[in-house]
Parts: structure tokens; C-alpha cells; sequence
């Protein structure tokens, strides 16, 4: 982790016994952290170390992602960063973000014309998706369709935002992972097939 800055969380200025806050940037993956610390031994300089702070919280607890190898980087870094929007507890972006995808993939397809369902119901008729992955899809533009609207009146429990990634995930590997895979399996068994025997 690389500190940013810190700040003692007094507004009257730095005492022994006051909590600190640090801000952090993961030196992997350079999403940000905040650690909340106990109490700041004094002389502590805010502009130091945070490890003056006896034990602290991390603020989110953890941050992970999914990788979609096989899909197109614009809507694998999307579907990535709506599960990051979930393990940090934004249900409601994870689940927005979720129904972007699912716009972005049919866009990706060449289907750019009508609402979402009528999008998601091409992509269907042109065979990029049966049926069952098409009701799927339809699931998450329902809930995604409350968001993007402002519709917040209902709140979104982990349950539903857990739901949705799954079934967006499913329409990925539907459209984009599947068919590569088998693309991969039928080439090395061609390739096997005309190499020359010894």
C-alpha cells in the first residue's frame, strides 16, 4: 500500500489520544483505501507514517473483482468494476453497472437501435443467445432499469445484487467465452488432425 496523505480526525489539530486517517492506493491493483487507526502516539506528523496509529479498519474491507478473459476489454473492465461496486457494498451501482453491460454487449453485436429489451431480444432472434440467457438478461435490465431510472424508493439486498452479477456473468459467457472456447477446441483438434504423422 502507498500512503497518500493522512489526517487526524480532530478539528481542534493533533493530540495524543486522537484516532487518524490515512489514505491509501493499492500498489497492485491502485484502487484506494482509507485505514482508520486508534489512538496517535504524540508528535506524530500527519505527513508521516500511519503506522503511529495503534490498530486500525480498512475502509472497504476487501476489493475483487471477476476477470472475463474471452470478452472485449471495454466490457470485461465494465462487468469487472460492477463486481468491485459489489464487494465494496455499492449494491446499486454493482447492479447499474450490470445492466450496462448487458447494453454494451448487445452494442458490441451491432444492435444499437430500440430500448434495451428490444436489444436483448435481437441479440436473441440472431442467435448470440437461447432463450433461457435471454430471460436472464431481460432479469437483470428489470432491476438495472430501476437504477438508471432513480427509481431508490426499494432498497437493493446482497442477495439481489449477488443474483444479478450471476446472471450477468452467464450472458457473457454466453456471448463471448463459450463460443470462444469452442472455437479454441475445434482449431486444435484441426490443427492435430493435419499435422503430419511421424
Amino acid at each position: 500500500m502507498t500512503l497518500l496523505h493522512t489526517q487526524v480526525l480532530n478539528p481542534d489539530g493533533e493530540q495524543e489520544g486522537d484516532r487518524i486517517a490515512g489514505l491509501y492506493t493499492c500498489d497492485n491493483c491502485k484502487w484506494p483505501s482509507t485505514a482508520v487507526g486508534g489512538v496517535v502516539a504524540r508528535n506524530v506528523s500527519t505527513n508521516g507514517s500511519h503506522r503511529g496509529a495503534g490498530s486500525y479498519e480498512w475502509y472497504p474491507e476487501r476489493a475483487s473483482g471477476k476477470e472475463f478473459p474471452e470478452v472485449p476489454g471495454h466490457i470485461a473492465s465494465a462487468a469487472d468494476e460492477a463486481y468491485r461496486c459489489r464487494s465494496f457494498g455499492a449494491l446499486r451501482a454493482a447492479v447499474l453497472m450490470s445492466r450496462s453491460v448487458i447494453e454494451a454487449t448487445c452494442k458490441e453485436r451491432g444492435i444499437g437501435k430500440g430500448n434495451l429489451m428490444a436489444k436483448i431480444d435481437s441479440l436473441a432472434s440472431q442467435g448470440d443467445i437461447r432463450p433461457i440467457v435471454r430471460d436472464a438478461a431481460h432479469e437483470v435490465r428489470f432491476l438495472g432499469n430501476d437504477m438508471a431510472h432513480g427509481d431508490f424508493i426499494d432498497a437493493i439486498v446482497q442477495e439481489e445484487a449477488d443474483e444479478i452479477l450471476e446472471l450477468m456473468s452467464i450472458f457473457l459467457d454466453e456471448v463471448f467465452q463459450t463460443p470462444t472456447r469452442i472455437t479454441n477446441v475445434r482449431n486444435a483438434r484441426q490443427a492435430k488432425k493435419a499435422a503430419p504423422s511421424n
